[in-house]
């Protein structure tokens, strides 16, 4: 038995480092390729700042709404098991992010025409940014793996107990296949398209028209990361909103950062799959 798992992990590894290594060689042809495509001005703010502080007050309302009901259920003892959790985890996010893109929806005008001149999704040789997109995703998933690591052991140094995501648990306790298989939905194709739309498509212009390129890239990149409410995973994050939002910067297209942030969850939902097989 230990033969066979040994022989697995091996296998494993051995993918990745070649997927790695295949996804550098893929960045290096694909960035000139994909430079030649930049457009001529960077993205924009689609929403005026009325409509901006309306997704916000709303954002908000919905990240609030969504821990009172949590600790709500807990006081009543509704979501003392673990499939109880996660449940009403899936469920407040399928509920959430949908309404919020609805009201986006609204906001741009009510027409799918305005979301394609918004977010870049008309512009030609949405294949080669999809591809490009994929290698990046794959290329910076070792960097944001070092902060990690890095970050842990910083945190640990000044006394701060590391403990994983509640939804890194989740997927080695989770006995339920559909329940497994909502967070896969969710972490792969819901919260990439949803976190994308928002953060990098709407908030990250702003942020850069308001206090600059560089401080603004940054401002979004932190409210990436702690918008997940995990101290731990804030480097990790921080690396992979750089990384999306230069990616929409340098295409024009939101599709590269959807694909992206897809990509990374997928990765690491793969290597989280692996372990629990392990075990």
């Amino acid at each position: 038995m230990r033969s066979h798992t040994s022989l697995f992990l091996g296998v494993v590894l051995t993918t990745l480092a070649g997927l790695s290594f295949a996804a550098l060689l893929s960045l290096v042809l694909f960035a000139r390729r994909l430079w030649r495509m930049r457009p001529a001005e960077t993205p924009r703010c689609p929403l005026s700042r009325k409509g901006l502080l309306q997704l916000g007050v709303a954002a908000l309302a919905a990240v609030l709404l969504m821990n009172a009901l949590g600790l709500l259920a807990r006081r009543h003892t509704l979501l003392t098991s673990l499939e109880g959790q996660v449940t009403f985890a899936l469920a407040t996010f399928w509920i959430v992010y949908p309404l919020l893109l609805l009201l986006i929806h609204r906001l741009l005008g009510g027409t799918w025409i305005a979301w394609k001149h918004a977010f870049g999704l008309s512009s030609a040789g949405k294949g080669l940014v999809a591809g490009a997109a994929v290698a990046l995703g794959l290329a910076v998933f070792v960097p944001a793996v070092v902060a990690g690591i890095g970050w842990h052991a910083l945190l640990q140094f000044v006394g701060f107990s590391v403990e994983p995501q509640p939804v890194i648990e989740w997927f080695f306790k989770i006995q339920d296949p559909r329940l497994l298989a909502g967070l896969v939905v969710l972490a792969v194709v819901a919260a990439p398209v949803a976190e994308e739309v928002f953060f990098r498509g709407i908030l990250h212009p702003f942020l850069t028209a308001r206090f600059g390129s560089s401080f603004g890239l940054a401002l979004g990149a932190l409210a990436f990361a702690g918008f997940h409410l995990h101290l731990p995973s804030l480097a990790p994050l921080f690396v992979l909103a750089v990384a999306l939002a230069l990616a929409y910067e340098w295409s024009g297209n939101l599709v590269a950062s959807i694909v992206i942030h897809a990509g990374f969850n997928a990765v690491a939902i793969a290597g989280l799959l692996a372990q629990r097989m392990l075990q």
